[in-house]
């Protein structure tokens, strides 16, 4: 009789367990699906910037080599590359500068720029160059 007097007061705790358990599963699994979108989001951006540096490297090696086809007025310019667009400013430099600290691109506060500096010799320029893409 004593058993059965038990069995009959433990019969909603079955159930208020197994929605307890339901719910902590839940939001392990929740926290695993935010997590993983995150990770996603970060690749796409790393992506993005890698191919943006690849970008600027390119136009900073041909000017360096001396090709001349680009828009050097620092007006935004749309790349083959589909989403990048890039931007050169360039300025002469004093004859015997040897530091170029004051000269360099003010720090980028948006994440989807990047900006390469770099000095050529001869009569010394400064060239910035500056790679853009979307969201």
């Amino acid at each position: 009789m004593m058993a059965q007097h038990i069995l009959r007061n433990e019969r909603g705790t079955t159930l208020i367990q197994v929605l307890g358990a339901v719910i902590i599963l839940t939001m392990i699994i929740l926290s695993f699906v935010g997590i993983s979108q995150y990770t996603t989001a970060s690749n796409r951006d790393t992506d993005k910037r890698d191919k943006a540096l690849f970008i600027a490297e390119e136009i900073v090696n041909n000017l360096r080599a001396g090709v001349t086809t680009y828009d050097l007025s620092g007006t935004e310019t749309e790349t083959t590359t589909s989403g990048f667009k890039y931007r050169i400013k360039t300025e002469t430099l004093s004859t015997g500068v040897t530091d170029i600290e004051p000269f360099k691109a003010t720090p980028i506060t948006t994440r989807n720029q990047l900006t390469l500096t770099f000095v050529t010799g001869g009569t010394p320029e400064l060239y910035a160059v500056t790679v853009i893409w979307g969201g």
